[in-house]
């Protein structure tokens, strides 16, 4: 009856894959076999550990062993992943229980999820590994400092939501020194920060948004769309690159005149130019009334004495005189309103000037203690490295 039902597999038979999961010794022999240290490529590790996952993830094998294969095989691939990303990670051949609380993206997963997420990540590599990286520095196509600048931006993102949900450090997380990767190096970094953003926070960093559902996540970066997302977004990063370099070129001449002056000083001297130039309109406006008054006078005196009477011309100079008294009058008053405007206009500029002091000393504190915080957050991330 045991012969007809076929053979019992146990630990160590040559086709218990548990097995030889579980006995590996290297990152490649818990997907390729127990003894096995030859290092397969990315696309070749991705393709046999979804193979894996249909066979030894708890949901299909009912076997006592599955969890603790499932969960080796995983951090196999996961050890891969980070040397194909230019990782020296040492491997802990024993380890194969899960840890404490929830800092992997296979942990705490369903089947029909990882298949999802290993879904995502065949696409990821196929578009950046396999498209964009032996492309990259080609005419009209991203840099890989480009691919670097989004690799950056995605580590200081994952860094900012670990921190919030407790995960530890890990080689996701932003470092001071960047590292010098091959453009296949970078490709499979930026892979792996794609997918931990999206398996761990639910993020899509090409959309720069966090989702409450994963339905929502899925419509918003379909796979169709994601290399193309990714094309764009290193375009983005191409096209800041180039601006800056035009405000750079444009500005450069300032710069060369003004390396030893202080930025603040700088713009508290073009607040007490306006300051300045505000109190100087009143006395500007006085002046062109002034003149005004004084043209209207004279077009007023030639036109009256043509063509008329020696009385007419007496008659009309008498009233030329009378306006000429009241234009005065008026224009006494309108002195005198422009002097308290200009006597306001000067208190204005002596507060304005208080203020601006006030600014510079406040501005000069807050600079202090950015960088005495950055120096502290520096020590902080020397220590975390360190230990």
């Amino acid at each position: 009856a045991m012969g007809a039902m076929g053979p019992v597999l146990q630990p160590g038979d040559k086709e218990d894959a548990l097995g030889r999961i579980l006995d590996a010794r290297h990152p490649s022999g818990a997907l390729l076999g127990a003894d096995s240290s030859q290092r397969p490529s990315p696309v070749e590790s991705l393709l046999r550990y979804t193979s894996l996952v249909k066979q030894i993830h708890p949901e299909k094998c009912m076997d006592g062993r599955a969890q603790q294969a499932f969960n080796r095989a995983s951090r196999g691939y996961d050890a891969l992943c980070a040397m194909d990303s230019g990782f020296d990670l040492t491997w802990d051949s024993k380890s194969g229980t899960a840890s404490a609380g929830r800092t992997h993206w296979w942990e705490s997963k369903s089947l029909a999820d990882i298949q999802t997420f290993l879904e995502f990540r065949s696409a990821a590599l196929n578009a950046l590994y396999t498209e964009i990286a032996p492309n990259l520095g080609a005419p009209g196509m991203a840099s890989l400092d480009h691919l670097n600048t989004l690799i950056e931006h995605a580590q200081r993102t994952c860094e900012h939501l670990d921190r919030k949900e407790g995960i530890p450090r890990s080689r996701f997380w932003h470092v001071k020194s960047r590292p010098k990767r091959s453009a296949q190096e970078s490709a499979m970094h930026f892979v792996d920060l794609l997918c931990h953003l999206r398996g761990m926070h639910c993020f899509c960093l090409l959309q720069g948004k966090q989702f409450v559902h994963v339905a929502d996540l899925h419509a918003a970066s379909p796979l169709a769309k994601l290399s193309t997302l990714i094309q764009q977004s290193l375009q983005h990063a191409k096209s800041n690159e180039e601006l800056q370099q035009k405000l750079a070129a444009g500005n450069q001449e300032d710069d060369e005149e003004d390396d030893d002056v202080d930025p603040l000083d700088k713009f508290m001297a073009s607040l007490e130019e306006e300051v300045q130039h505000e109190a100087m309109e009143p006395e500007k406006r006085r002046k062109c009334d002034a003149t005004d008054a004084q043209n209207m006078t004279e077009g007023n005196g030639k036109s009256g004495s043509k063509g008329h009477s020696e009385e007419e011309l007496l008659h009309g100079t008498g009233k030329e005189a009378e306006h000429s008294a009241v234009s005065a009058h008026k224009g006494l008053g309108k002195t005198v309103h422009l002097t308290a405007e200009a006597a306001d206009a000067e208190k204005r500029a002596a507060a304005s000037a208080l203020l601006a002091e006030e600014g510079k000393a406040c501005a000069q504190r807050d600079l202090q203690n950015h960088l005495l915080g950055d120096l502290a957050s520096d020590d902080e991330s020397e220590k975390s490295d360190a230990e």
